[in-house]
C-alpha cells in the first residue's frame, strides 16, 4: 500500500509536466507500467526517474523490472525538475525501446556490466552511477561472484563498497583498484581493519600490494605495516612483547559491542592505540600509559567499517562515562556517533547495576568477555 501511495504521486507529478509534450498519451497501459516502475525502488529519486523512462514506450517497464540498474545510469545526469530533462530522457529511451534490443547490449549500450542486473532496485540510490560504472569494470565472472543474492546482503554491499569508493577519492583518486578489491573481498562482511587503514596502506604499497590477497592475507599485511609505522613513531624503545602485551579493562567489554551501527572496539594494546591516534590524526597514543595504570579505557568507533571517532571512558563512582569523544584531527563526531556512545556506556552501566544487585554481585563483576555478550 505504501508503495501504490508514493507511486501515485509520482505519477501525478510527471503526468501534468509531460503530457503537453506528447510524452504521455492516453494509453490503457500508461498507468500501470509507471505504477509498476515506481514499486522498484525505495530511493523516491528513483521512484521519479522510473516513472519517466516507463512513460517512454510500453515495453519501458519490462526492461526496467528485468535491469533495475537501468534507470540509475540512464536518469544520471539528468535533473528531472526541468521538463528538458526530462524530455530528453523519455525520448532516447523510447527510440531504444522502440529498437526492442536484447537486455544485454541494452545494458552494454548505457555503459552497465550485464552482470549488475542481478541487483534489486530498493538498494539502488540515484547516486551511485560512478559506483556502477566502476563495478562495470571488472572481469564479468568475478563481478558476478561478488553479487550477494538477497537484497538485504547488496544493500550493505554496496554501502561498503561505496564508502571504500568515496574514501580512497579523499586519500588518493588512483584508487579504483583498491575498491574493485574490495568488492571483489566482500568488504562488508569484514568489520575489521577499518577501510581508511587499508587505504593508507595500499596508497604506500602499491607495489606491493597482492590483489590475489584474501581479505584475512591483506589484513594482516596491513596490521604488520600499521604496526611497524606506530612503532617508529611511538614504540622505538619498546620490544614487540611490550608493544602487544593487553591492558585489563575489568567489567568493560573486550569484544566488538554495535549500538546503533556503530562497533565499539576496545584498544588494549600499545600499538592498538598508536595506530588510532595515526589514522584518527589525535593524540591518543599519549593516552597508552594511562590506559595500563587503569586510569581511563579507549574504544575504536567504527560504522560501515570504517573509524568514525575514539571514545575515552574514565570512571565515576561505581559507573563509567565519557571523558572523550573525538573524530578526525580532534573534530566532533556526527550527533548518531555521540549517541550510540551514550547508550553504549549506559548498556555497561546497567550490566554493573544489574550483576550489583544479584546475589554474585556480592564478589567480583562478571568478565568483561561476559559482559560484551
Amino acid at each position: 500500500m505504501a508503495h501504490a501511495a508514493q507511486s501515485s504521486t509520482v505519477l501525478s507529478w510527471i503526468a501534468p509536466r509531460t503530457e503537453h509534450r506528447r510524452l504521455l498519451s492516453n494509453n490503457p497501459w500508461l498507468e500501470a507500467a509507471c505504477l509498476r516502475a515506481a514499486g522498484l525502488f525505495d530511493d523516491r529519486s528513483l521512484q521519479a526517474a522510473a516513472v519517466v523512462l516507463a512513460s517512454a514506450h510500453e515495453a519501458a517497464i519490462d526492461y526496467l523490472e528485468q535491469a533495475p540498474v537501468l534507470v540509475v545510469a540512464v536518469a544520471h545526469g539528468a535533473d528531472l525538475d526541468f521538463g528538458l530533462d526530462r524530455a530528453k530522457i523519455t525520448a532516447h529511451f523510447r527510440v531504444v525501446c522502440e529498437a526492442r534490443p536484447k537486455l544485454r547490449p541494452l545494458l552494454l549500450h548505457y555503459g552497465l556490466a550485464p552482470q549488475l542486473r542481478e541487483l534489486h532496485g530498493r538498494v539502488l540510490r540515484r547516486n551511485h552511477f560512478a559506483l556502477l560504472k566502476l563495478l562495470s569494470d571488472m572481469p564479468p565472472s568475478p563481478l558476478s561472484q561478488s553479487i550477494p543474492d538477497s537484497p538485504d546482503e547488496q544493500l550493505s554491499w554496496l554501502g561498503a563498497v561505496e564508502q571504500w569508493r568515496i574514501l580512497s577519492l579523499r586519500t588518493r583518486p588512483s584508487l579504483d583498484w583498491l575498491v574493485v578489491w574490495a568488492a571483489r573481498r566482500q568488504c562488508h562482511r569484514n568489520r575489521t581493519p577499518a577501510a581508511t587503514e587499508f587505504i593508507d596502506f595500499a596508497a604506500h604499497n602499491r607495489q606491493t600490494f597482492d590483489q590475489d590477497w584474501t581479505f584475512e592475507q591483506a589484513a594482516a599485511a596491513c596490521e604488520r605495516w600499521h604496526g611497524e609505522v606506530a612503532r617508529r613513531r611511538h614504540g622505538d624503545a619498546l620490544t614487540s612483547e611490550e608493544l602487544a602485551a593487553e591492558a585489563d579493562y575489568g567489567p568493560l567489554p573486550i569484544s566488538t559491542t554495535t549500538i546503533d551501527e556503530h562497533d565499539f572496539v576496545a584498544l588494549r594494546s600499545r600499538l592498538a592505540i598508536y595506530e588510532e591516534g595515526s589514522t584518527m590524526h589525535h593524540c591518543v597514543a599519549t593516552y597508552a600509559n594511562r590506559v595500563f595504570e587503569g586510569r581511563c579505557w579507549l574504544y575504536s568507533v567504527l560504522r560501515n567499517s570504517c573509524r568514525v571517532a575514539t571514545l575515552e571512558v574514565v570512571q565515576w563512582g561505581p559507573h563509567f562515562k565519557r571523558a572523550q569523544l573525538k573524530s578526525f584531527f580532534n573534530s566532533s563526531p556526527p550527533p548518531e556517533t555521540v549517541r550510540a556512545a551514550d547508550r553504549f556506556l549506559t548498556q555497561i552501566n546497567t550490566r554493573i547495576d544489574a550483576a550489583r544487585r544479584a546475589p554474585s554481585g556480592r564478589h567480583d563483576p562478571p568478565p568483561a568477555s561476559a559482559q560484551a555478550q
